[in-house]
């Protein structure tokens, strides 16, 4: 089944697009299996009372929630914000209490909580009229006669909203829960950092204060418990059961490693080789032949020295120089003879432009000025930019644009240096309106025949894929990757779904509802909204 979008709202289609659940959800999305969140916005017309004492005449919306399985309503117009389908046993419902509208029943229930917890059977019946503070599945037991891979029993422990604890277990097969192992404790607290086996040792203390040493067993199948005695009054501090992150930590191996080339106290070894090298001092450059001797680079009046690191003052690369909006690269001592209509450092080569038959061209070459790309293209820059939407207006109205940002940004919230590039082994090249992807040796990955080449940039959270290329040909969409091919010796292009979509695809489930290489595509337009899925071969699952 898939989430099918006509006009505003959505319902659910086969593969074919024949409609299984008729369009009345406002958003449907996917969770897992054959589950679905839905959402829909209801009128409220009543009256809630406020802590005051006054009450307050409603005519509001209100968004609800539901659970939608196998193509069935199980639980609907709720308030809840996340559900999760616990072993595929039972669900648990959550909210979070953000302040948004609820119908006066709801207001009743949930509207001075923060944040609760309800436990519902996979047929939708809520398993405990209260809902909890906070709930935690800690193991599970027995084997299902409904499923022989599957646990029969799952074992929770809950803090009520009183501050008190529970333990209890649903039996799966049943859809209840069928026994309550410790209810309304002042604390249950583990006796051992880490149980071992199927026996789960801990303190309990009820409410007067009373401790007693409880052992719960669950090597036969079924969860036991059995007591222990009463035991001395509490110590000052008690681990209460909660679920723990351990962080693993790998401890760090050191060794003292002697430095190479060095000169010992009798004067034996060899000293390392002085590396030439440029410095600006007071904006006067100089090249430095040996340790003490520097000598002046013979600048035109006018001329800006451009380092690789803003604001820096040494260099062991060549030097890009500035003068009457033409660049050149220093020779030792003096600019070179070549001069380009723009240069960009690219490692040890550089990224360059230069008037060719009256026209600008772009290419790659080394600081002897030796073509390593040729000088062809209409533009060029360094790996693949990234693609995003962002919104150009975020007080007022939105006003989403595509921005493509240089690969280099992609953790650096300021500007660009605009001389230098992190070097790759690609290089996005532009001839005629068009663009593609070759080596740094010139050998082509994606022919010069797509509008659009961009890194997909538009993240979102597991299961979905977002990491993918997305390309844009005579209007259309499409995603790929790129892959190391070991006959070729060099990345090629792989297609995940040609471009065939008039959105923009922004996400991929890769084995969307369990079938094995399905992939189902989600579209946003280019102004952020959700537009709907299409399969990998082009079929929408949406009518305007």
């Amino acid at each position: 089944m898939i989430p099918y979008r006509s006009g505003q709202l959505f319902g659910l289609s086969d593969e074919q697009g024949k409609m299984i659940l008729s369009p009345q959800y406002e958003w449907l999305q996917w969770m897992q299996g054959s589950w679905f969140l839905s959402s829909k916005q209801i009128a409220v017309r009543d009256s809630v009372e406020a802590s005051s004492g006054k009450f307050f005449v409603r005519n509001i919306t209100v968004t609800q929630t539901g659970l939608i399985h196998n193509g069935e309503e199980i639980l609907k117009e709720e308030p809840f914000d996340y559900y999760e389908i616990v072993a595929q046993k039972c669900i648990v419902a959550v909210f979070k209490g953000t302040g948004k509208p609820l119908t006066g029943e709801q207001f009743k229930k949930y509207g001075q909580q923060r944040k609760s917890f309800s436990l519902f059977n996979l047929e939708g019946k809520n398993l405990y009229p209260e809902s909890f503070k906070r709930i935690e599945n800690v193991d599970t037991a027995g084997v299902s006669s409904k499923d022989k891979k599957a646990a029969r029993y799952l074992l929770f422990v809950a803090m009520h909203f009183d501050n008190s604890y529970s333990m209890f277990v649903f039996d799966t097969d049943q859809q209840k829960i069928s026994d309550w192992l410790v209810k309304n404790a002042l604390k249950i607290a583990s006796d051992v950092k880490q149980p071992s086996g199927k026996t789960l040792p801990f303190i309990v203390t009820d409410k007067q204060g009373m401790r007693s040493a409880k052992i719960l067993d669950y090597s036969t199948g079924k969860f036991i418990l059995h007591s222990g005695g009463t035991l001395n009054p509490p110590p000052e501090k008690e681990k209460r059961i909660e679920r723990v992150e351990i962080s693993e930590v790998d401890a760090g191996v050191y060794a003292e490693v002697a430095a190479p080339n060095m000169i010992d106290e009798k004067g034996s070894g060899k000293a390392p080789e002085f590396i030439p090298y440029h410095i600006l001092i007071k904006d006067t450059l100089y090249y430095l032949k040996n340790h003490d001797k520097k000598y002046p680079v013979r600048l035109s009046k006018g001329g800006t020295v451009i380092l690789t690191v803003p604001r820096g003052m040494t260099q062991y690369q060549p030097v890009i120089v500035k003068n009457e909006n033409r660049f050149y690269i220093v020779k030792e001592d003096k600019p070179g003879a070549v001069a380009y209509d723009s240069l960009v450092y690219f490692g040890t080569d550089f990224l360059a432009w230069k008037t060719i038959n009256g026209q600008t061209k772009a290419g790659l070459i080394n600081a002897n000025d030796s073509v390593l790309v040729p000088l062809q293209y209409d533009s060029i820059y360094a790996g693949i930019k990234l693609f995003n939407l962002k919104d150009k207006n975020p007080a007022g109205k939105p006003n989403y644009q595509i921005v493509l940002r240089e690969a280099d940004s992609k953790y650096d919230y300021g500007n660009t240096y605009p001389y230098k590039r992190t070097p790759t082994n690609t290089l996005t090249v532009f001839k005629g309106g068009k663009c593609g992807v070759i080596t740094i040796k010139g050998d082509t990955i994606i022919p010069i025949r797509y509008d659009l080449i961009a890194q997909n940039d538009l993240a979102h959270s597991k299961p979905k894929v977002d990491d993918f290329l997305l390309l844009k040909q005579n209007g259309f969409y499409g995603i790929a990757s790129l892959k190391y091919s070991s006959e070729q010796k060099r990345q090629e292009l792989s297609f995940i779904a040609a471009p065939a979509f008039e959105y923009i695809p922004a996400f991929y489930y890769p084995d969307y509802f369990g079938v094995k290489g399905y992939k189902l595509i989600g579209l946003y337009n280019e102004q952020m909204e959700f537009k709907g899925y299409a399969s990998e071969k082009g079929m929408p699952f949406y009518k305007d």
